[in-house]
């Protein structure tokens, strides 16, 4: 039996209350399932993927297709990445000595070994080596950011549809990479016998209450209120509109790099 095709387009506050009850599902499920919290599953991706799920039985069986309005994407992942900025130090990694240098050496071997396989993969299947860039590094270490940013050019490099192939290969990437590495880092701080944060407050907490008396370290603990709130809100505003006029001179210089670089890089000088 066919079903007449129907389409729903959702205004910028219908997304956002969408997105809203999808975060919202993601922690039920995730306390209601102990294995996701076992494994460190994350909410977002918990609930991201039951909704994929839902829109992907919504068209293949009813036909049914959804389209939500990206105004506030754009927006929101400028924010998560300055605020990112601000949370680097310098000194920390320079305390990280070695292991830094390390990991930062492995992630640039993994970025051509990324690039190598799938430009290999798609010179075997005699597809666009430029599709093979977009499900490499630019969407599996760039993310979705770098994915929208390099889409474009590859695009207009004879990709058709780069946009598209990237942003999915990040998506892949960002999901597959949770539920692989919750469970890895599990496996390897249960192996190390590694006592994380909450195991030590946990075990504080069991602790009588006579050993604060005995002068045991109190933790400092930071409320968020509207003042507080409103500094962290000019800071980020801030370094977004000085790292986009940035990032905006180098676009006229025909230099490529995804828009929220520029605010990152100034929240870790402001920082």
């Amino acid at each position: 039996m066919n079903i007449p095709a129907s389409s729903y387009s959702l205004d910028m506050m219908s997304s956002l209350i969408c997105a809203t009850l999808v975060l919202i599902a993601g922690y039920l499920f995730k306390r209601m399932l102990p294995f996701l919290r076992k494994f460190f599953i994350p909410e977002p991706v918990i609930g991201g993927i039951f909704f994929a799920t839902l829109v992907f039985f919504a068209h293949e069986y009813f036909n049914v297709e959804f389209s939500f309005d990206g105004q506030l994407k754009d927006l929101t992942m400028m924010m998560f990445f300055t605020s990112i900025g601000y949370m680097a130090s310098f000194k920390l990694l320079l305390r990280g000595g070695k292991e830094v240098l390390l990991f930062a050496v492995c992630t640039v071997l993994l970025i051509f070994c990324q690039n190598f396989t799938g430009v290999g993969m798609a010179w075997l299947f005699h597809e666009n080596p430029l599709l093979g860039l977009a499900t490499g590094s630019i969407s599996l270490i760039g993310g979705h950011g770098t994915s929208a940013a390099f889409g474009v050019e590859l695009e207009k490099a004879g990709l058709a549809g780069a946009v598209s192939a990237a942003v999915t290969c990040a998506t892949f990437g960002l999901i597959s990479g949770s539920l692989i590495g919750g469970p890895l880092g599990k496996f390897i701080i249960k192996r190390h016998g590694i006592r994380t944060y909450a195991d030590k407050a946990d075990c504080q907490n069991e602790k009588d209450d006579d050993s604060a008396s005995v002068g045991a370290p109190v933790e400092e603990i930071k409320l968020l209120h509207e003042d507080s709130l409103g500094v962290a809100l000019i800071c980020i505003f801030t370094a977004i509109a000085c790292g986009s006029l940035i990032m905006r001179e180098l676009s006229a210089l025909g230099i490529v790099l995804p828009a929220y670089l520029g605010p990152m890089v100034v929240a870790c000088f402001i920082r």
